[in-house]
């Protein structure tokens, strides 16, 4: 009732269908880890999101994550399922709402990375994340045609597992690539201060001078305090937490410099946010054309890509989605 400001609610009312969001879920589950000591994942919670279903894994004190990286966000429905991949870092927390926003007759599922929230090893290549999420969607789909994406950074895990799909027979109908294009736009960071800024430069008030000006075994932590204060960390996130993200955001980020990019011969369906940046790829395909012997097909999404995934404007990005879809 707290979280969602409303005076009662029952024990099978669904989370969502009274108003609940995806910040309000990872505000719940860690409230709930805060107070039991116990960590429920996103999975469990979609499966079933009550408070008869939370209270029934409580009292079974699960703490571990769901061994698998396939959350179903949206499961119902009889049209052919949508697999979103992460972007870097590693969370689907970015598609929760989309899963709300598409019409209730399409699945959606996200791919979260593996050791994200366990002690499994981080997988450290583009191939290696790809081959297992080609397990991971034939665990849901045994075969094609195949309708897969991901944003920002993701785009490339995205794009070899299409890539792997294709070399083993199968058909890859819909690839979406949401507002990132197939190359780094930036040169490797060159120490610790530095990948710190491009991870968190743009929404928090840093600057390379004053986090060099710290020991390299402070300049994370005062990130951490930089991100609480400013709203852009929820306060049940940890230190603990919030570094091993940046340990995976790193392993992504260095995974793609390593990738060998090789034509795609499908289409490539990229979503290009409204509001560019300054620094923006020249090309209207940011860079897709070179690769996808299929083509690019260009549509463009209100907001700017970090906002075109939540309202305002993810309404109008599902409505464009949804046509996407039905297309052939």
């Amino acid at each position: 009732t707290d979280l969602l400001k409303v005076e009662r609610v029952g024990a099978l009312d669904n989370f969502f269908e009274l108003g609940g969001h995806s910040l309000l879920a990872v505000r719940l589950l860690a409230q709930i880890e805060a107070h039991t000591h116990v960590n429920l994942s996103l999975v469990s919670f979609f499966r079933q999101p009550t408070i008869e279903h939370l209270a029934r894994l409580v009292q079974e004190q699960l703490s571990d994550e769901v061994a698998s990286s396939l959350i179903p966000i949206q499961p119902l429905g009889d049209k052919p399922p949508l697999f979103m991949i992460h972007p870097s870092g590693g969370s689907i927390h970015w598609y929760l709402d989309l899963g709300q926003a598409l019409a209730p007759e399409q699945p959606l599922y996200g791919i979260q990375a593996q050791g994200l929230n366990d002690a499994a090893p981080i997988q450290e290549t583009i191939e290696e994340m790809a081959a297992q999420y080609v397990t991971v969607l034939r665990s849901v789909q045994p075969h094609g045609p195949y309708r897969l994406g991901s944003w920002s950074m993701g785009v490339i895990i995205a794009y070899e597992t299409a890539q792997q799909l294709v070399n083993a027979g199968e058909e890859v109908s819909h690839l979406f690539m949401l507002d990132q294009g197939p190359y780094q736009p930036n040169t490797p960071p060159e120490d610790e201060a530095e990948y710190l800024l491009t991870f968190f430069g743009k929404r928090l008030p840093i600057t390379l001078e004053a986090l060099r000006a710290l020991p390299e075994a402070e300049q994370l932590p005062h990130v951490f305090r930089l991100a609480q204060s400013s709203g852009f960390l929820i306060k049940e996130i940890t230190l603990e937490k919030f570094r091993r993200f940046y340990t995976i955001l790193k392993i992504h980020e260095q995974a793609w410099r390593r990738y060998e990019h090789k034509p795609y011969p499908g289409t490539v369906i990229l979503f290009k946010a409204e509001s560019r940046p300054k620094d923006d790829h020249p090309a209207k395909d940011l860079g897709w054309e070179e690769l996808a012997r299929g083509g690019v097909e260009v549509i463009s999404a209100p907001g700017d890509h970090n906002t075109m995934l939540h309202p305002p404007h993810l309404a109008t990005f599902a409505r464009k989605l949804r046509k996407a879809l039905e297309t052939s």
